[in-house]
């Protein structure tokens, strides 16, 4: 009996433990003077301790200076504060001194032990599979401040997802979907595990996964996407399901949409070619980032862009966005997307 007890309390400690660490590989950069390297693929371990508070570990952490490589050490931060928002992501935040620990391979001369207390500033937030972090390394000895990036910024939007299938809406359900800076103006947007239904049946599609989305903020801190090409659909998270898209080859998808803070709105085309349809998908809902906008009743309505200004007056609604270029617009007080031409 005892030994039973002792085996499941092993057990148990040991499902504990895997369900507390969360290990990301992904890109490091780090920047001195300016100056920045290039990345490097390193893995960072995040662990949960217990209230509310992580344990961070980049091990065998190398500081490049030009054609100098120094060792620096293990950075083990302990005592990093974690807030869990609603969208399920992890906000974590350090600001305290701490000695740098040796690296693993005991041939190397890691420098980190011998600066005494180094302080440290670490930010950062993960959700799954992501992480995204800034830490500064404040090197008092070197007379310098080490700036590490480790990941690319993303942000995590649910909310409600609506389909149309030949003018037929499948009703709205909650939905998370990802976009993550890649530099250079360039956006990763995520929408894993699509589905879709009609009528009774219910067709696992799989994961849309967009690289290279377009993406322009502007002065308001609206962040305009646009993309236009043909994407091979991914297979889902779930191996027990037949999931179609990886069968269909490349499919044309067009993406158009905006975000600021916690909120996304987007429409998504899906030319299943196969299927001879169209899928039109609509994430969130409209938002407009100016107020008391003139609503006519009279069957002429006022365009506005996104940032207050009038582009149009008292033009017939039907006709009100023509020929204008792509992009979001405030017509009769509502936001209406215009597409690019083809």
């Amino acid at each position: 009996m005892k030994k039973c007890l002792l085996l499941i309390c092993a057990t148990l400690m040991t499902m504990f433990v895997d369900a507390q660490e969360h290990v990301f590989t992904d890109d490091l950069v780090v920047k001195v003077n300016e100056d920045s390297t290039p990345a490097q693929s390193t893995t960072v371990t995040v662990t949960e301790t217990g209230n509310g508070e992580y344990t961070f570990s980049l091990k065998n952490f190398k500081l490049s200076m030009g054609e100098i490589e120094l060792p620096v050490g293990s950075i083990i931060l302990e005592g990093v504060k974690g807030e869990i928002d609603a969208q399920g992501v992890t906000a974590l935040t350090f600001d305290e001194s701490v000695t740098i620990q040796e690296g693993d391979d005991p041939e190397e001369s890691w420098m980190g032990p011998n600066l005494g207390p180094v302080p440290i500033k670490m930010t950062g937030k993960f959700k799954d599979d992501k992480l995204y972090c800034d830490i500064d390394i404040n090197m008092e000895t070197l007379g310098q401040v080490i700036k590490v990036q480790f990941g690319n910024p993303f942000y995590v939007f649910t909310d409600d997802l609506v389909v149309k299938v030949n003018e037929d809406s499948t009703p709205a359900q909650s939905t998370t979907v990802t976009v993550t800076e890649t530099g250079n103006g360039e956006y990763t947007f995520s929408l894993k595990n699509f589905k879709l239904s009609m009528g009774e049946m219910e067709l696992p599609v799989g994961s849309i996964i967009l690289e290279g989305v377009k993406g322009e903020t502007d002065a308001q801190g609206f962040t305009t996407l646009t993309f236009n090409e043909s994407v091979t659909i991914q297979a889902g998270d779930d191996p027990e399901e037949s999931w179609m898209g990886p069968n269909l080859g490349p499919v044309p998808i067009d993406m158009t949409g905006k975000f600021k803070g916690d909120k996304l709105y987007c429409n998504i085309d899906i030319n299943m070619v196969t299927l001879s349809q169209v899928i039109k998908v609509q994430f969130g809902s409209e938002f407009s980032s100016i107020e008391d906008v003139k609503v006519s009743d009279n069957g002429k309505v006022d365009v506005y862009t996104l940032g207050g200004i009038l582009v149009r007056r008292q033009v017939e609604a039907a006709s009100a966005t023509n020929d204008l270029p792509q992009g979001i617009y405030i017509v009769n007080g509502k936001k209406v997307m215009v597409n690019a031409r083809r």
